[in-house]
């Protein structure tokens, strides 16, 4: 799960995070221990006895336990760290409860111990959970066992309030930062959500057109429709079976992908629909599956603007030229596959411009019959030589020019 920071510029991970919040736990936890021992200097006036060497030892080895958990979570040994904080952290609350007496506050940090899990552990949901359960049957016990047993406080009256005034204000100050971590996290996965939702948007936009993802979110299946006024256009580069016999396959796709990133931008330009790569070739459709009165202008429009793009650029390190086809006419239109979805066309007019693009000529537009026909008073027309078509038969054929 990863998440963007438009600050740093940098992409974090919720592991990450989870990182780094379980390094401030701990952080405040040794410092915790620290200001125990203190505390306990202090209300003893340096002198060591039983019950201060019991409590100095007890926060020792917390601090060794929680510096060796914060290790662990840096060398990327994530789950053990975890369990051996919390493990620590209940045992720690259990034992300093029991032996230095209920009103020490130390059983509050047992709440604390029950809350943790939420802001550490992302997922393991039984680890978690019996986390959770451990640290309330823990709280429960020890209330239990004061309530049967009565057992009279072990600590001075001043070391015990100064025990439990630290208690009631370091205990909620813990709770707020693991609720904040929560949130925060939360939040994180909520954003992560929204942005996930619009990355895949975009990506099965970038697939299928948007009405047709309107339709498949309804629940429709076996998408399909007649078209009866749609250009179809298909492009391929001249020579490049020959050129991408020399070089290396990254290289190739990379001088194609600079050329396609170019061309995906013309067709977003003039509003037209790319419906699929082949190698080299390019299929792109107007006025489907959104009809539009204009689709035969704006793709002849888009022709020319292709060809000027073409001129200026470069594949392999030399100029290259384009052979292109339209034709104009009915088409079928429609969703194939399950797994993975494809909108497709199909017809004549599909054939026909791929016959036209094979048979043109380089640097030209090859058109049929239908387009010299819807077009010829608005631009110039020239009758090819050409008036038979593999597959398709006898015909007449055009190449168009800018008026």
């Amino acid at each position: 799960m990863i998440f963007y920071n438009s600050q740093s510029e940098e992409f974090i991970s919720l592991r990450e995070r989870t990182v780094l919040y379980l390094n401030a736990i701990i952080i405040f936890t040794i410092c915790f221990s620290l200001l125990m021992i203190i505390q306990g200097l202090i209300t003893t006036g340096l002198k060591l006895h039983s019950t201060f060497s019991q409590a100095l030892v007890g926060n020792i080895i917390v601090i060794v336990c929680n510096i060796i958990s914060y290790i662990l979570n840096n060398r990327k040994k994530y789950l053990l760290s975890r369990i051996l904080y919390l493990v620590v952290l209940n045992i720690f609350a259990v034992w300093s409860t029991i032996n230095f007496g209920r009103f020490t506050g130390f059983n509050l940090y047992l709440i604390v111990a029950a809350i943790v899990p939420l802001a550490i552990i992302s997922k393991y949901n039984v680890i978690k959970l019996t986390f959770i359960s451990m640290s309330i049957l823990c709280l429960l016990g020890t209330e239990i066992y004061f309530f049967v047993f009565n057992i009279s406080p072990k600590l001075e009256e001043a070391a015990l309030h100064v025990s439990y005034l630290t208690s009631i204000i370091l205990v909620p100050i813990l709770l707020l930062i693991i609720l904040f971590i929560i949130l925060k996290t939360n939040s994180l996965v909520e954003e992560w959500l929204i942005l996930e939702e619009d990355r895949s948007k975009s990506l099965l936009e970038n697939i299928l057109p948007k009405s047709i993802i309107r339709r498949l979110k309804k629940g429709e299946v076996n998408i399909a429709q007649t078209f009866t006024d749609v250009s179809v256009l298909f492009f391929d580069i001249v020579g490049f079976t020959a050129k991408c016999s020399k070089v290396e396959a990254k290289e190739l796709v990379q001088e194609l992908n600079q050329i396609f990133t170019k061309v995906d931008h013309l067709i977003s330009i003039y509003k037209l629909e790319k419906i699929k790569t082949i190698g080299d070739a390019y299929l792109i459709a107007s006025g489907i599956p959104e009809e539009n009165v204009n689709n035969l202008s704006n793709i002849v429009n888009f022709a020319f603007e292709l060809n000027d793009l073409v001129n200026s650029l470069s594949f392999l390190g030399d100029n290259f030229q384009i052979r292109t086809g339209i034709s104009y006419g009915k088409v079928i239109g429609g969703i194939i596959g399950k797994s993975k979805y494809t909108y497709d066309i199909w017809g004549d007019t599909v054939n026909l411009a791929s016959r036209l693009e094979s048979s043109g000529t380089a640097g030209k537009i090859h058109v049929s019959q239908s387009v010299y026909d819807s077009l010829k008073n608005k631009y110039t027309l020239t009758k090819s030589e050409i008036d038979q078509l593999k597959n398709i038969g006898k015909v007449s054929t055009y190449f168009i020019s800018k008026p």
